[in-house]
C-alpha cells in the first residue's frame, strides 16, 4: 500500500511539472516577442529605431535605449544593445545584450520553464515557431545574447539571401 502511494505521489509529481513546463513554453508563444515588440510584426510600426544595416529586403535596425525607458533594463539586469531583424518589413529577430548576470536565466527558466536543450554553447528554448536562445555569461564572454526569433520568417530570409548570393556568383562567370 505504502509503495502505491509513493509511486502515485511521483507520478502525479511527474505529470504536475511536465504540465507545468509545457505551459510555460506556451508563454513564449503567447508573448511572441519581447515586450511590446512582436515577432512578424511590421518593424515601421516602432519609433527610435536607426537603421544600421541595409541588405535589400533584409534590414537591420539598433533601437535607441535612451529613448526606450521600457526596454532599459531585464529586472534589475541592464540592457546594453536591442536590435532587431526585419524581412520584407515583418520582424523575424529580436537580439537583446545584456550583462553576464546568471540572475537571467533564473528568470528565464521562471518565465518560459526549464530550457529545451542546454549545452556548453547556452540555453534553448523553442515552439513550434518561435526560438528563444541565450549565448554567453562566462570565459570570454561577459555578456548574455539572447535572441527570440521567429522561424518561418527566418527561413524565409534566408532562402531570400541564398537566392541573391547565388544569382551573384553565377552573374561573376
Amino acid at each position: 500500500m505504502r509503495t502505491i502511494k509513493l509511486f502515485m505521489t511521483i507520478l502525479f509529481s511527474v505529470f504536475f511539472l511536465s504540465k507545468f513546463n509545457s505551459q510555460n513554453i506556451d508563454k513564449l508563444k503567447s508573448n511572441n516577442g519581447f515586450r511590446t515588440i512582436k515577432l512578424g510584426s511590421d518593424v515601421r510600426n516602432y519609433k527610435n529605431l536607426t537603421l544600421v544595416s541595409n541588405k535589400g529586403e533584409i534590414k537591420t535596425y539598433s533601437l535607441d535605449l535612451y529613448k526606450s525607458p521600457n526596454f532599459q533594463k531585464i529586472g534589475h539586469i541592464p540592457i546594453k544593445e536591442l536590435e532587431l531583424k526585419s524581412f520584407q518589413n515583418k520582424i523575424y529577430s529580436i537580439y537583446i545584450t545584456t550583462s553576464g548576470d546568471f540572475s537571467l536565466i533564473g528568470m528565464l527558466t521562471d518565465t518560459f520553464g526549464e530550457a529545451s536543450h542546454k549545452s556548453d554553447l547556452g540555453w534553448f528554448w523553442r515552439t513550434d515557431n518561435i526560438e528563444l536562445s541565450v549565448m554567453g555569461g562566462s570565459g570570454v564572454l561577459k555578456n548574455y545574447y539572447l535572441t527570440f526569433v521567429c522561424i518561418e520568417i527566418r527561413k524565409n530570409a534566408w532562402k531570400y539571401e541564398r537566392e541573391k548570393e547565388l544569382q551573384n556568383n553565377i552573374s561573376e562567370f
